[in-house]
Formats: C-alpha cells, sequence, structure tokens
C-alpha cells in the first residue's frame, strides 16, 4: 500500500496552520477587553482622564514612574489584552513604551504633547479636550495611543 507522497516541508506546514487556528480564537478573544489607560498621577492632566475612564468603566493603571516594570511584569497582560492602550506620561515613559510595545507587536500610532498639541487622530482629539490642567504647572505630558 502506497499513499501519496506528502513531502516533510508540507507536513510541517499544515501541522503549524493547525497548531495556529487552535490557539488563534482564545488569543484573539482576549485581545477585545477595551481600553486600558497608563495614566501617570504626577502629571496635571492625570485627574481628569481618570475620571473619564472610570465614567465608562475602562481600567486605568499609574506606572510610578516604572514603565518598564509595568509593561513586562505582572501586569504586562492587562496590557496586552486591551484592545486600545492610551497612555499619558512624560516623555522618558513614553519612549520606553514605544520600545517596549512594538516589541510586544503593539506600537504606539499616535502621541500629542500636552497642553499645547494638535491631535489629529479623533479619539485623541477627544482625549485632548477632557485633558483640563486644574493648576499653573509648566510641565509637558505626553498623550499617546497604542
Amino acid at each position: 500500500m502506497s499513499g501519496p507522497q506528502l513531502s516533510r516541508r508540507y507536513m510541517l506546514g499544515v501541522t503549524g496552520a493547525l497548531l495556529g487556528l487552535a490557539v488563534a480564537p482564545p488569543v484573539m478573544a482576549q485581545r477585545r477587553a477595551g481600553a486600558m489607560f497608563l495614566l501617570d498621577a504626577r502629571l496635571p492632566e492625570a485627574a481628569a482622564l481618570r475620571a473619564r475612564a472610570d465614567a465608562f468603566g475602562h481600567r486605568s493603571i499609574d506606572p510610578q514612574g516604572e514603565m518598564i516594570r509595568l509593561l513586562t511584569g505582572e501586569k504586562a497582560s492587562l496590557v496586552n489584552g486591551a484592545a486600545t492602550v492610551i497612555g499619558l506620561t512624560t516623555y522618558t515613559d513614553l519612549m520606553l513604551a514605544r520600545d517596549v510595545l512594538r516589541g510586544m507587536g503593539r506600537p504606539i500610532r499616535h502621541h500629542l504633547a500636552l497642553p499645547d498639541g494638535r491631535a489629529d487622530d479623533p479619539l485623541l482629539a477627544l482625549l485632548h479636550q477632557s485633558c483640563t490642567r486644574n493648576c499653573g504647572s509648566r510641565a509637558t505630558s505626553f498623550l499617546w495611543l497604542a
């Protein structure tokens, strides 16, 4: 008895595709968890954005100056499982988040310097409107989407 002659490369390809199909649905379902806000509480706009996130039932986390630990530690699955990641951070944390998120396959799509920046992205423009300052701080905050 002889069956069809299948190459080893073909069999490995079929096996890889079947494994991919078996793993893909749970991973795709996990990524639909709404928005995750990474809000640095030291920044003047953070309180207004946190109130807006809470009002719509979104999660928010304060990186507490440890962006790398947040994105690679225990809470990384929360951030990676979100459909959209919205950050309000300092410039340094923006650059660290950019590098780590790009490595995870979630590059930062848009960013905006506050308070004077101009948003081209509709979601960023909507969030920019809610970023009010209640003090005379001259700190530059960065609002970003990934």
